[in-house]
């Protein structure tokens, strides 16, 4: 259960499951030239008084359906038997991540464990009270913005461990802001010992399209946080029970009745302090503790202009009373325009300190960097400062693509921004570390490259004193001496021409002097073949290519072949 409530009340207390309230811890008055000032922070944490989001019943009920649904699974053969034995147990993997496009480090807090009393009251298994009253599964919250979390698909609950779907609920209402008694959205998932883990709360119709039956691995998308069923936020109910149906809490405590090892391929500390997110805003985010209450508006922004106020948000993970947060930020240059350090003032599940950035009355104009380090870890993120919005775009590169010249070559092209004044390749390898290269044109060879070897490649432009993301990356694997002659790859690394001159540019085409029984093939970016020539050393172009580069090859009668890149 989950209630997060607006940033602008100080305390106020709501007859729900979990209980959220934030606390205003300081407000400054927006004035002087102070850089790096402290305007607010706050934290919430939830009400452990409260009624569990799945009653016996229910629990019960679901436990019955599933039993049902594993039989009728196992009799038309969809479903292995289990081994029925923990010397062959899985290993869970957390179940939340962030989309990449979220622009957060990590999405995912914890607000409540299994509940180990046996009596009133609650117990977590580190003999904590991070649990309520009867709960039986964990939960898993994003954080920060949970609502727009979920309206962007950032929060992606994955499969924790590879097994079998065996039940699916799906088309309930997902925006429930008190309990409701209501179905909620939910995927369950039998795995090889015979454990079966419960994913529940999720976003209506972001369930995966798999049915029950099919095999899903570790990892495997499964759908969106929500907030279906009994809830009051959007989280994740992850719940596992045994081959026998028992409850168990994966993770190892010496207050868990239910398992003595860990399931976790690695256990989390408890508490996990770090950073969620740094972000810059362009006024101070609203955030609400239900959607229909008020808008929550997390006003990010990294592009700002002369005049405009910017702020700084750090978001907790289980941030701690007296932890030490330094800040430094960069101008674009490297030079170091201001560092300040804050101590936490608050421990809680989930926490913020949102600054306001003053710069110099005549700033450098370009990439600013900030730097944040918290409990060992650092966290860089960068806005742009532009002169005017004419002056304050660079688009990420897109349509990436390659063609094979030689074994141990790899032409990569794409397509850049028009403003762009050089792009930074950068080169990952199986067989040797990550390189950068830099070119001023919108492609480039990369060679020294090990034949059979997987390459990723991915690209961003540099404009002016702006800088564009990353794009995504591109991946393949080099020829071996052994392809095909049909494709436009050599075919066994011999080079029959290496003594002779490349090929000339002509009116119509090209001329490539060779051995009289060769051919000339040319070819496009995306290897797709425009022309051949048969037997001769001259190839004619095309009539309306367009200008740009292409591929021309010259093969002869033994399939052999010598690659060079062309200009039309």
């Amino acid at each position: 259960m989950h209630g997060i409530l607006r940033l602008d009340q100080t305390v106020r207390i709501l007859p729900m499951s979990l209980r959220h309230f934030f606390i205003v811890i300081s407000f400054f008055a927006l004035c002087g030239e102070v850089t790096g000032q402290h305007v607010l922070s706050g934290f919430y944490q939830p009400d452990t008084d409260s009624d569990a989001c799945l009653s016996p019943l229910e629990e019960a009920a679901i436990q019955q359906k599933l039993n049902q649904a594993i039989q009728v699974l196992q009799e038309q053969g969809q479903l292995p038997e289990p081994a029925l034995s923990r010397t062959v147990a899985v290993r869970m993997s957390p179940p939340l991540q962030c989309a990449r496009s979220s622009g957060y480090e990590e999405i995912s807090a914890i607000s409540n464990q299994v509940d180990h009393n046996p009596r009133s009251g609650s117990l977590d298994y580190n003999c904590g009270s991070r649990s309520y009253d009867g709960h039986t599964g964990t939960d898993y919250f994003p954080w920060p913005f949970p609502w727009t979390s979920m309206t962007e698909d950032w929060a992606q609950v994955v499969a924790a461990a590879p097994g079998t779907i065996v039940m699916k609920q799906d088309g309930f209402f997902d925006r429930e802001c008190s309990l409701g008694a209501r179905d909620w959205n939910a995927i369950y998932i039998q795995h090889s010992d015979g454990s079966v883990t419960w994913y529940g709360h999720l976003k209506a119709g972001s369930l995966t399209d798999k049915s029950a039956g099919d095999e899903v691995a570790a990892g495997e998308f499964l759908g969106i946080v929500g907030s279906s069923g009994n809830s009051t936020g959007p989280h994740l109910h992850f719940e596992i029970h045994d081959a026998e149906g028992k409850l168990v809490d994966p993770f190892a405590g010496s207050c868990n009745n239910t398992t003595r090892e860990s399931w976790w391929m690695r256990q989390e500390s408890y508490p996990l302090s770090r950073i969620n997110l740094v972000a810059f805003h362009d006024q101070l985010p609203e955030m609400s503790v239900c959607y229909t209450d008020d808008e929550e508006l997390p006003h990010f922004q990294n592009r700002f202009y002369p005049g405009e106020t910017l702020y700084l948000g750090l978001y907790y993970r289980d941030p701690r009373t007296s932890q030490n947060v330094k800040i430094r930020v960069y101008q674009p240059d490297g030079r170091l325009f201001k560092q300040w350090e804050q101590i936490v003032s608050f421990t809680a599940l989930a926490g913020y300190d949102i600054f306001q950035i003053r710069l110099n009355r005549k700033p450098t104009f370009g990439t600013w960097t900030a730097k944040i380090e918290y409990e060992g870890e650092v966290v860089e993120k960068t806005f742009q400062l532009c002169a005017s919005e004419d002056y304050c775009t660079c688009n990420q590169p897109t349509a990436l693509r390659q063609t094979s010249i030689e074994y141990t070559s790899l032409g990569m092209y794409w397509d850049g921004p028009e403003n762009a004044d050089e792009y930074q390749i950068r080169v990952e390898s199986s067989e040797r570390p990550t390189r950068n290269y830099y070119s001023s044109d919108n492609n480039i060879d990369v060679t020294s490259l090990v034949p059979g070897s997987d390459v990723s490649w991915q690209v961003r432009a540099s404009c002016g004193y702006l800088t564009s993301d990353w794009s995504g990356l591109l991946s393949s694997r080099m020829p071996y001496s052994s392809s095909t002659a049909d494709t436009p790859e050599a075919t066994d690394g011999s080079d029959l021409y290496a003594t002779e001159l490349p090929p000339m540019r002509i009116s119509n085409g090209w001329r490539w002097a060779g051995s009289p029984n060769s051919s000339l093939l040319l070819y496009d970016l995306s290897g797709q073949e425009l022309v051949r020539s048969e037997a001769s050393s001259s190839i004619q172009a095309p009539f309306g290519l367009p200008a740009g580069l292409y591929l021309l090859i010259r093969m002869d009668a033994n399939g052999h072949k010598q690659f060079a890149r062309v200009n039309w």
